[in-house]
């Protein structure tokens, strides 16, 4: 027997086979099961979906005294001793008033004769439609569309002119082609026999 088997009693000292699970030192009974018991729930499924248990309201306590409402009532039934209060309290009572939301929303619905939803759209002139104004409508639409577009073009190609003012040399003499042309024209003196024949070249005069 080797050394450190000899010595039972000491779970330090106690060496284990290799591939075997370490031996114990203490003597272990068989009918005993370590870990946490399972609870085992007295009422199942079956229990749970065949009964039914309605709701009870959790009862409120009762509200506290309010001793400033007992004090006022001592004082108009004219007491004045803490003795007369003592006995006033004991044969009379009053309690805080507690104030106690709704559990429950309201629901303000509409009148029965409001209806959800989107309306229907409402019919189509079928007459309009085939007499074609809609047609026609729509072409006047795009005729006026594409001329305001290129009139807008015209203005935006349109070049400032380039003309100058006229010098005083240029206005006179402009004035005076005015002058000339706007002038009647003066009967020349010709001879008998030259005054049916025409001129072979065209002046201004």
């Amino acid at each position: 027997m080797k050394p450190w088997n000899k010595n039972r009693t000491n779970s330090l000292l106690l060496k284990d086979s290799v591939g075997a699970a370490k031996q114990s030192i203490y003597t272990i009974p068989n009918d005993i099961y370590f870990g946490k018991a399972i609870v085992h729930d007295t009422e199942g499924a079956q229990q749970v979906t065949s009964t039914w248990y309605y709701h009870n309201h959790s009862e409120l306590n009762p509200p506290d005294r309010d001793f400033t409402k007992l004090n006022k009532m001592c004082i108009s039934n004219k007491l004045h001793d803490q003795k007369q209060f003592y006995l006033f309290r004991k044969s009379n009572d009053a309690r805080v008033f507690r104030k106690r939301g709704c559990s429950q929303i309201e629901v303000n619905l509409p009148d029965e004769n409001f209806r959800y939803g989107k309306p229907y759209l409402p019919q189509s002139p079928m007459k309009n439609v085939l007499s074609g104004s809609y047609m026609n409508e729509a072409e006047q639409l795009m005729d006026k569309k594409y001329d305001a577009i290129s009139k807008h073009k015209l203005k935006q190609n349109k070049r400032p002119s380039t003309a100058t003012k006229h010098t005083k040399a240029s206005k006179l003499a402009y004035q005076s082609l005015i002058k000339s042309l706007n002038q009647t024209q003066q009967h020349q003196f010709k001879l008998k026999e030259f005054d049916k024949v025409q001129p072979k070249t065209k002046t201004r005069f």
